[in-house]
C-alpha cells in the first residue's frame, strides 16, 4: 500500500489512472479530508459486490453500475429525482416478476400483461379496479395467502389467479400513484414505463447506481462523513475510492486498510473531541485519583496498573481466580457521589466470569477472599476510557465501586447477570 495522509502535513501525489476509459480508479490525495474521503469510498465499493447474487456480479454490470453512481452522485434537480424514481419504480415491478409467481408460491403464476394493465390504470387516476382499492387488495391478497397455507390449501382457478394478479398490481399501483397529480402523472409514466421496459442487465445497474448515489450523496454532503459533520464530502475524491473499491484496484488502499484508516481516524478524532470536552472533568478525577494515593488506608496493587482500593472487611474464604465466576453485591458511583448502578438497590446479587468484566473489576476481585467487601477506585483506563457510557458515565471517569464478594460460583447460573449491561 502506497502512503497515504493519516494526521502529519505530508502531501502524497498520485498520478489518475483508471481501469476503464470511464472509471478513474486513484486520485491526488493532497490532505487527510483527500484521504479520509478516499479510504471512505474504497471500503464502500468494495461492499457493492455482497449485495448481489454472484451470477449478477459480472465485470459488465459493475462497471455499468459505477458509471450510474457517478452520474448521480452529485446536486440533483427535483425533475432528475423525481426520473429516477420513476424508472426505479419501473424496474422494480418488472423484476418482481421474472420468476413468473407471487410469494414464492408456484400456483399463482404471473400474467403480466394485466398486471401492467391494472397498474396503468392505477396510474392514470382510477382508484378501483376490477372491485379492488387498494384496502379491498391487501385484504384479498393476503387472504388467499394464507389460505394456501392452511392444512388443506385453496385450490387456485383462472379466476382467483386473475383476481390474485389484479389484486397484486392494484396495490403496487397505489404505491405508485400516491404523489402523483396532473402535474407529473404524464412524465412520471414516462419514465415508468422506461423502466419496466428495460431488459439488459447492464441498463438495470447502471439506474441502481444512479439511485444509490441519489440517497448517498443526499445525506452525506448534508451530515458529513463518519457522523462526523466537519469531515466534508469531497464528491470526486470519494467517487475515485468507491471505483477502486467496487473494481478491486488496491494502488491506494485495499479494503482492508480503508477501513482500518478509517478506524483509526474515527478513533483518534473522537478522543480528540472527548478531550477537549472534558478536559476539565478528566483532570478533576485524574486530581482525586492523585489524593486518594496518599490516604494511608488506601492501598495500590502490585502491577502498578493504577487500581487503588480499600479494606472494608477482610473475609476468610478462597480467592477467585481469573477463569472463575463470582457472586457480588456492589454499588458503583462517580467522584460526585452520583450512583450509576447498584444491585443492591435492586435487591439482587450479581453473577458473572471475572472475564465479562471491566479491568478493573478482573484485576480487584482476585484479591479479594469471599467474605470480603473491598472499596475499588478504578481510573479511567481500566473502565471505559475515552468513551461514554450509558447516560451518567462520561469519558474519563474514575469508577468508584464497593464490592463484597459473596461467593464463587461453581455452576454456570441460567440467567447470567452481566453488570455491564445493566445501565
Amino acid at each position: 500500500m502506497k502512503r497515504v495522509i493519516l494526521f502529519g502535513t505530508a502531501v502524497m501525489i498520485l498520478m489518475f489512472t483508471a481501469c476503464s476509459k470511464k472509471l478513474q480508479t486513484t486520485a491526488n490525495l493532497k490532505d487527510q479530508l483527500d484521504s479520509i474521503n478516499y479510504a471512505f469510498g474504497v471500503a464502500n465499493g468494495a461492499a457493492f459486490k455482497s449485495m448481489f447474487a454472484p451470477e449478477d456480479t459480472t465485470k459488465e454490470n459493475i462497471e455499468a453500475m459505477l458509471i450510474g453512481f457517478a452520474k448521480g452522485f452529485r446536486n440533483l434537480s427535483e425533475e432528475e429525482i423525481s426520473k429516477s424514481e420513476a424508472i426505479t419504480a419501473g424496474i422494480q415491478l418488472n423484476h418482481g416478476l421474472k420468476q413468473g409467481f407471487l410469494f414464492g408460491d408456484s400456483a399463482m403464476t404471473v400474467n403480466k400483461d394485466l398486471i401492467y394493465k391494472t397498474v396503468d390504470e392505477m396510474l392514470n387516476g382510477k382508484e378501483t379496479v376490477s372491485g379492488f382499492d387498494r384496502l379491498k387488495a391487501n385484504e384479498y391478497f393476503f387472504k388467499i395467502y394464507q389460505r394456501r397455507r392452511d392444512s388443506v390449501p385453496l385450490q387456485l382457478t383462472k379466476e382467483i389467479i386473475d383476481s390474485i394478479n389484479i389484486a397484486y398490481a392494484v396495490m403496487q399501483g397505489a404505491n405508485y400513484a400516491n404523489n402523483l397529480n396532473d402535474t407529473n402523472r404524464a412524465e412520471f409514466i414516462k419514465n415508468f414505463h422506461k423502466g419496466r421496459s428495460m431488459e439488459k442487465s447492464t441498463d438495470r445497474f447502471e439506474n441502481l447506481g444512479y439511485t444509490m448515489a441519489l440517497g448517498g450523496y443526499q445525506m452525506f454532503s448534508k451530515t458529513g462523513l463518519l457522523n462526523d459533520s466537519t469531515i466534508t464530502l469531497r464528491a470526486d475524491i470519494t467517487l475515485a475510492g468507491i471505483n477502486a473499491g467496487a473494481l478491486g484496484d488496491t494502488t491506494i488502499f485495499s479494503a482492508d486498510a480503508a477501513r482500518e484508516y478509517l478506524r483509526a481516524v474515527s478513533e483518534k478524532r473522537r478522543a480528540e473531541r472527548n478531550a477537549q470536552l472534558f478536559g476539565a472533568w478528566k483532570k478533576e478525577n485524574e486530581d482525586f485519583l492523585a489524593k486518594k494515593a496518599e490516604d494511608p488506608a488506601v492501598k495500590k496493587t502490585s502491577t502498578n496498573s493504577g487500581l487503588l482500593y480499600e479494606v472494608l472487611k477482610e473475609g476468610k474464604g478462597p480467592k477467585p481466580q481469573l477463569n472463575d465466576r463470582v457472586k457480588v453485591h456492589y454499588k458503583g458511583y462517580l467522584i460526585n457521589d452520583t450512583v450509576f448502578d447498584s444491585s443492591i438497590e435492586r435487591g439482587e446479587p450479581a453473577v458473572f466470569g471475572l472475564t465479562q468484566v471491566i479491568d478493573g473489576w478482573t484485576e480487584g476481585l482476585q484479591l479479594m477472599s469471599v467474605g470480603s467487601k473491598y472499596r475499588f477506585y478504578i481510573p479511567q483506563q481500566l473502565g471505559y476510557g475515552d468513551q461514554q457510557a450509558g447516560e451518567v458515565i462520561k469519558p474519563f471517569s474514575t469508577l468508584i465501586f464497593e464490592v463484597e464478594l459473596l461467593g464463587i460460583e461453581k455452576q454456570k447460573p441460567e440467567n447470567v447477570k452481566d453488570m455491564l449491561k445493566r445501565r
